[in-house]
């Protein structure tokens, strides 16, 4: 499809400039004239665009993971730098109308308001099965190249009504301009990848505590977050205020870097430990307010 076409059919709504991080040349809200639908367009740095273009198309109908509606491919007459690329990829990925987890905890830390325990546990679920996802594929004897997310943070985890869900946002993760493809066979040996890429796989399940850790400070108004070993001197053991069962998660999913390791948190068992932890608490009753807005 041409781009220039594409790009006739959509307004400007707002203008983010470079708010999505270093790894893009502008991100921006439109609008589709036809349509009245809402889009995110990112203009991705030339040397990663086809990467990134590549790694979303693997990822079209994943139900947690941001969607890439289309693409407009446009090219340029010169090169800035010899080792860029001639084209620039133009993506246009799913509007998440309820922004980030970052802007959330922010509402919540302004506020002092407690975030509700499900709506965590909804959180570490959705981004575990969307790593899943990246880590091994969805399928049963997928011949399957390992994708490492790369930048796991608060502000590349999206809150979106749409597909309407129970009682909370979809939750998905986005942007995967830092992401690596790990195709490599001599990362291979007898079946299992190398350290380095284990290492890599088990580094995007890190952050993601790193990313929920701080949801559980809202209340308290703090601005970081500090390993769950330092609670008790942070707020004292009493004042916590969520449960035992989410701490142990927490501090498991530290440990697959930080700590010392063991099979029971290994990457895929710490994501089952995850799900199987989670299923009391997603059906519990929401006491307290989610600032959405």
């Amino acid at each position: 499809m041409n781009g220039t076409f594409i790009e006739e059919r959509f307004e400007l709504v707002k203008d983010y400039g470079f708010a999505g991080g270093n790894g893009n040349q502008g991100i921006a809200l439109m609008k589709d004239t036809a349509t009245g639908e809402k889009v995110i367009r990112k203009k991705p740095l030339q040397r990663t665009g086809a990467k990134e273009l590549r790694t979303m198309q693997r990822f079209i109908g994943r139900y947690n993971i941001a969607q890439l509606l289309r693409n407009a491919h446009k090219s340029k007459p010169h090169l800035e730098n010899a080792s860029e690329l001639f084209d620039t990829n133009i993506l246009y990925m799913e509007y998440c109308d309820f922004g980030s987890l970052s802007e959330l905890m922010e509402r919540h830390k302004a506020a002092k308001k407690k975030v509700p325990e499900p709506f965590i546990w909804h959180v570490l679920v959705s981004i575990t099965k969307a790593l899943r996802e990246c880590h091994e594929g969805i399928y049963e004897n997928e011949k399957w190249v390992p994708i490492s997310h790369g930048d796991v943070c608060p502000s590349n985890i999206l809150l979106s009504s749409s597909p309407r869900t129970n009682q909370f946002p979809r939750v998905v993760l986005a942007d995967f301009g830092s992401s690596s493809e790990h195709a490599d066979e001599a990362n291979i040996r007898d079946g299992m990848l190398s350290e380095r890429v284990e290492c890599a796989l088990k580094l995007d399940l890190s952050r993601l505590v790193d990313s929920v850790g701080p949801l559980c400070m809202c209340e308290t108004g703090k601005d970081t977050f500090v390993p769950l070993f330092s609670w008790k001197d942070l707020v004292g053991e009493s004042e916590f205020g969520y449960s035992d069962v989410l701490k142990a998660v927490l501090e498991a999913g530290m440990k697959l870097v930080y700590g010392p390791s063991s099979e029971d948190i290994s990457r895929f068992g710490f994501m089952s430990f995850v799900e199987d932890s989670s299923a009391a608490f997603l059906k519990q009753e929401v006491n307290g307010e989610l600032l959405l807005r």
